[in-house]
């Protein structure tokens, strides 16, 4: 007869079905449903694995290859707005001619918010909005606009460049995460051009990579770099507003890819701490 182990003090027990009851660990979940990478310990265990974040963990800059040489492909096609201090890109001059679209004129383009040379976390809208207070930017804020696309803006040139009302949307868009919007995080938009509403688009807003060269160019580097390298772990990438126009079709609810986010069609693209990305967003801030 075999003789019970001296280490067994009692019937043997089955194993917990749960994964987190056998590694000893509890994952917390975040009110918006989004699991959190933090785990505590189970009372009287250790753990064996730990629960995978949904998302990897930043990784080096250096690592990034690719997707760096491309954003400098990205700015480079920029530069030379910045630098005649133009207000239109050479490139889109023709098609935005021959289009419907009513773009606010004397505004500068915003091809980003932020700097796509030192961001890792990418949010994706279609264009930058414009009200009444923008009419008339003064030469300060023409000159940040001008310096921010030149990849050459920080963020105290941002709060000193732009007006009240550029700071209140700042406020409301990325809350606690507005000091971080000019290094850590990006705002890339699809049409540079600025616009009350989508309707001032005109045709273009059906498809606008199939209109304007400059967004061709950057619609073609989030697929062919950007999209990739979120899938990858290299990046966060927020498809917050236009996902069709984007190239990432009409979904009907958020979708997580590991670093990639496609947002459902909402009106919204607040990317607040309280927002649907915000812990993703606070998670990797702590890592960049």
């Amino acid at each position: 007869m075999r003789l019970p182990s001296p280490c067994q003090t009692g019937p043997r027990k089955r194993p917990a079905g749960s994964r987190g009851i056998r590694a000893g660990t509890i994952t917390l979940s975040a009110p918006n449903g989004w699991n959190s990478p933090r785990t505590r310990l189970a009372k009287g265990t250790r753990p064996r694995t730990q629960a995978r974040p949904l998302w990897p963990t930043a990784r080096n800059n250096s690592r990034l290859g690719k997707m760096a040489f491309e954003i400098k492909t990205i700015t480079d096609t920029w530069q030379s707005v910045s630098a005649n201090r133009s207000f239109v890109h050479p490139s889109d001059e023709r098609a935005l001619t021959q289009s419907t679209a009513k773009f606010s004129q004397g505004r500068v383009p915003e091809p980003w918010f932020g700097n796509p040379r030192l961001a890792r976390i990418f949010v994706l809208t279609l264009n930058p909005g414009h009200g009444k207070a923008d009419d008339n930017h003064s030469t300060a804020t023409q000159d940040f606009f001008w310096s921010m696309m030149d990849c050459k803006a920080d963020y105290s040139d941002y709060l000193s460049g732009v007006s009240q009302d550029g700071l209140n949307w700042g406020r409301r868009h990325y809350g606690s995460f507005l000091e971080r919007s000019m290094s850590a995080i990006c705002n890339l938009r699809l049409v540079a051009y600025p616009s009350p509403d989508k309707a001032a688009t005109g045709n273009i807003s059906a498809a606008p990579a199939d209109v304007l060269p400059t967004a061709r160019l950057m619609r073609d580097f989030v697929h062919n770099s950007l999209a990739p390298a979120a899938r990858n772990g290299d990046c966060l990438l927020l498809v917050m507003r236009s996902p069709q126009a984007w190239g990432f079709g009409n979904p009907d609810a958020d979708s997580w890819d590991n670093g990639l986010f496609v947002s459902r069609s909402l009106r919204t693209a607040s990317i607040t701490p309280s927002s649907r990305v915000g812990p993703a967003i606070q998670e990797w801030l702590a890592k960049v």
